[in-house]
């Protein structure tokens, strides 16, 4: 079950604060049976709040890398998805083949992979197209 292998993080800050909303109405709406845990990873505290979506506030000052490191203790899983707050979710998000690539992850040893093309690469999961 994705919920115990892998946490969903959206990283952003307060001066995109305006991307959010429709941010996480298409997450909603295209990853019905997102059953897993997820943040919105910004800098300022803010009032909003989103339908399974919990906010880490890491400070005023803190960079993305500061906002990463203090994200990190927040994490319980061994996967973790991150995604940008520009990222928006237009399609409707297939949880198996997401559960499938973690499968091949463990069986393959990878510790990371990238979900969009990479221009010149030819490196690949083994059996996935």
């Amino acid at each position: 079950m994705l919920r115990d292998r892998l946490t969903l993080v959206v990283h952003s800050c307060d001066k995109f604060s305006d991307l959010w909303d429709a941010h996480f109405y298409l997450l909603n709406k295209n990853w019905k049976n997102r059953n897993m845990t997820t943040y919105l990873v910004t800098d300022k505290k803010t009032e909003k709040k989103y339908e399974n979506v919990q906010i880490i506030s890491t400070g005023e000052t803190a960079e993305l890398s500061e906002r990463t490191g203090e994200m990190l203790n927040y994490i319980n899983t061994e996967y973790v998805l991150i995604t940008l707050d520009d990222y928006f979710p237009i399609y409707e998000i297939d949880a198996e083949a997401i559960e499938n690539i973690l499968d091949k992850m463990d069986e393959h040893r990878l510790d990371y992979v990238r979900l969009f093309k990479r221009p010149n690469s030819n490196d690949k999961i083994p059996g996935t197209d």
